[in-house]
């Protein structure tokens, strides 16, 4: 059985035994079969707990033995001492995935480690696989599966997070919810390489996110990773690039974290594209999810800010692109439209365009205009990509330029196109074009051009690949 198969019985188990589930349900409760039935899993759910016949009506168990079925994956929350146990008796169960939520095992001390290094023998022999310790499990909105003890925050995106920690997809308000994600914890048997090979060929995924303190046999990790970089884009976050943050990853997941630069030539060397932070991570998933990449490096940005324009222009050049030097022809169409004292170039700055034209409905004028510009942009050879600067202003003079943008985007699917919002309704607006799927609006211009930027470093990966 290759590694995919096996981490199906992670991802898609058709059963689930629940070891260790608490008699005690509602706020706080850590409760994983509550979370699973709310969840809305269609499995079947055997809970083991000797002290009761029942928990919220689903039928328990005193034995893993006990249960009368075969079990796709078991996952163990008890402590540390009767954890070894526990896994013999998955192992004699014939369970082909167990993950152990426990921590303190490698993490902790070096009887831990020795604890990990024989529970993982003992599945082995078996043809079973081990999750963990020290984890959270999985989390898959597509089958509905989440073994988080916390309320786990997954939707059907196609990003697949893989880390050393639940917090990437039990859903802070600082990280993307994924489409599936799984925490590999210690690390003491599934790691990162195996976790890559499930998602290579996934047609659920189009973007892989990562989050490393530390990686064990580097030598894999770099001939799978380069792999699959060619077929989806892959995005690390590095923990402990300094000392401190070192420490605290090998006390967190027992993962030395090693020398950063090596990091950073091995990420050059595979087409991983690193990031700084959580951040960028979540902007990058987000466009890799639904732009297209790059084909080039010229960047054409139309805006009704001056000020915008200038700052977009200077971020250029940090992340690798360059003002797309447009055609004369595409400069004399919008000059024609402008007032004949208004020089049209790029950043093409609309303003002049908008109170050229007669009438005094300016949502209206405002959308015509941007709309015929962009067109006239996009349809330019010498652009690659389009950052367009909008206003929606108030409620007063509320000015949506959603479907505009969509249109664009529809019509030029070779060109991305970004957009960053002014005025009071931006956040009301900037929800509305991401749900389009088509184009992502940015809060700020460096994280705007920084995302495009990434987009034409990808394809240029592939372009040096093929």
């Amino acid at each position: 059985m290759n590694i995919r198969e096996q981490i199906k019985f992670f991802m898609e188990p058709k059963t689930i035994a629940l070891i260790g589930v608490p008699r005690r349900t509602g706020k706080l409760s850590l409760n994983i079969l509550e979370n699973l039935l709310e969840y809305g899993y269609s499995g079947k759910v055997y809970p083991v707990n000797p002290g009761t016949d029942e928990i919220l009506n689903v039928k328990t168990y005193p034995h893993l033995k006990d249960i009368p079925d075969e079990i796709d994956l078991a996952i163990i929350a008890t402590p540390r001492p009767t954890v070894l146990e526990i896994v013999k008796d998955c192992a004699k169960k014939g369970v082909k995935a167990v993950a152990i939520l426990t921590q303190g095992f490698a993490d902790f001390d070096e009887e831990g480690r020795e604890l990990e290094i024989e529970m993982v023998k003992v599945l082995k022999n078996s043809g079973g696989r081990l999750l963990g310790p020290n984890t959270l499990g999985i989390a898959n909105a597509f089958t509905y599966v989440n073994t988080a003890f916390a309320r786990a925050i997954v939707t059907r995106i196609p990003v697949g997070t893989i880390a050393q920690t639940g917090s990437f997809f039990t859903g802070t308000q600082y990280f993307l919810p994924s489409g599936k994600g799984i925490d590999v914890g210690n690390s003491a048997d599934i790691d990162f390489s195996d976790c890559l090979e499930y998602f290579e060929d996934d047609p659920d995924i189009r973007v892989i996110t990562l989050y490393i303190e530390g990686i064990q046999n580097g030598r894999r990790f770099m001939e799978v990773a380069k792999r699959v970089s060619r077929k989806k884009p892959i995005l690390a976050l590095k923990a402990g690039r300094n000392e401190p943050g070192s420490t605290a990853a090998l006390s967190h997941t027992s993962q030395l974290a090693g020398n950063d630069k090596v990091y950073n030539a091995v990420f050059g060397q595979c087409g991983i594209i690193r990031v700084t932070d959580v951040e960028e991570q979540n902007d990058l998933a987000k466009s890799f999810s639904c732009l297209p990449l790059m084909k080039g490096k010229g960047l054409g940005i139309v805006t009704m800010s001056g000020s915008g324009g200038v700052l977009s222009a200077d971020a250029c050049q940090d992340h690798g692109l360059h003002l797309a030097d447009l055609l004369p022809e595409t400069k004399a169409k919008i000059q024609k439209m402008s007032f004949p004292w208004a020089t049209m170039q790029n950043p093409i700055d609309i303003w002049p365009v908008i109170f050229s034209k007669t009438g005094t409905d300016l949502s209206k004028k405002y959308i015509e205009v941007s709309k015929i510009v962009l067109e006239i942009v996009a349809e330019d050879p010498t652009v690659d990509g389009i950052l367009f600067i909008a206003g929606v202003f108030n409620k007063k003079d509320y000015i949506d330029p959603t479907e505009i943008v969509t249109h664009i985007a529809e019509k030029y699917k070779e060109k991305p196109i970004v957009c960053v919002l002014h005025g009071r309704n931006y956040q009301e607006i900037t929800e509305k074009m991401n749900e389009t799927g088509r184009t992502i609006a940015f809060p700020g211009y460096e994280r705007a051009v920084r995302a495009l930027g990434k987009l034409r470093q990808y394809a240029e990966f592939l372009e040096k690949k093929s």
